[in-house]
């Protein structure tokens, strides 16, 4: 499974010039599953073929890699630093 995610990370670098080896692999293989089950693909490499004969649908894999939470909010130094530095200050002025 490692290289045909490989490979489909190879593809959309190739077809939309996009890197997504940023993201965590099973964070991948989560999305290229779902995108896999909208498209009827039955295995990585047939969704890799999908890809390939099918350009609109690395743009809809793309959108779907999209990230609706902030790491903000999970990190508890960015809220340690908020209370004790930045609302003071705000508060001060």
């Amino acid at each position: 499974m490692k290289n045909e995610l490989k490979n489909i990370k190879n593809q959309l670098l190739q077809i939309q010039g996009l890197d997504i080896s940023m993201y965590d692999d099973s964070f991948l293989v989560k999305s290229v599953e779902k995108r896999m089950s909208a498209t009827g693909s039955n295995s990585f490499s047939e969704y890799c073929d999908c890809l390939q004969q099918n350009k609109n649908e690395a743009i809809v894999f793309l959108d779907s890699l999209n990230n609706n939470f902030s790491e903000f909010f999970r990190n508890t130094l960015a809220f340690a630093n908020l209370e004790q530095i930045i609302l003071p200050k705000l508060i001060e002025t």
